[in-house]
């Protein structure tokens, strides 16, 4: 999962930019959400919005050279193309320019790294933005899953106890970890219990 992005965000970055066309800010914010319709909507969004993305993001970093999000939400469109180099580039430049920004570590981890199967290094960016920010939704989202894809399912279980009681994966990511640690009844119960609630 993505960031749940709600498809009236799109609109309200493009009446902002509409209002403001040289503020880069919206600019970087209407890449990153085409970005995160794209995975959420993929049979919508399939390939539509990848020129949108990257074309969003570029002229945010025109208007603004130093501004990390834009820098962030190119590499979230060149990842989104396959363009990796270029993503890692992007990525670590956004970091450069803000190293505190949890959100790039978050996207860092989730658009390149993980499906890299870089999966140690997406743990190190993950508990990056952690320290950065202990209250990122992002990170509580991002976290035990790429725990789990790593086999660190202890970790994961543990974690997952921790995230709050209405987190909506919180059964979903406990049920994987229990299932990875061979706890498969623990595991079937809180897959059930989730899809009850």
């Amino acid at each position: 999962r993505a960031r749940a992005v709600n498809p009236a965000s799109i609109q309200l970055f493009e009446q902002a930019i509409s209002k403001d066309p040289a503020f880069a800010p919206a600019h970087a914010g209407l890449a990153a959400a085409y970005a995160y319709q794209s995975v959420q909507f993929p049979l919508a969004h399939p390939v539509d919005d990848l020129p949108k993305m990257r074309t969003a993001a570029e002229k945010a970093i025109q208007l603004d050279p130093l501004l990390a999000e834009a820098h962030a939400a190119l590499g979230s469109a060149y990842a989104r193309d396959g363009q990796w180099e270029r993503s890692e580039e992007s990525f670590r430049r956004a970091i450069e320019l803000d190293p505190n920004r949890s959100s790039t570590y978050t996207d860092y981890a989730y658009w390149l790294l993980t499906v890299l199967g870089r999966l140690e290094e997406a743990l190190r960016q993950l508990r990056g933005a952690q320290q950065r920010d202990p209250a990122s939704p992002a990170v509580h989202r991002f976290l035990p899953d790429v725990l789990i894809a790593a086999g660190q399912y202890e970790e994961a279980a543990d974690y997952c106890r921790k995230l709050p009681a209405n987190h909506p994966l919180k059964n979903s990511y406990l049920a994987r970890a229990q299932l990875g640690r061979g706890k498969v009844a623990e595991a079937i119960k809180l897959a059930a219990d989730g899809w009850n609630s």
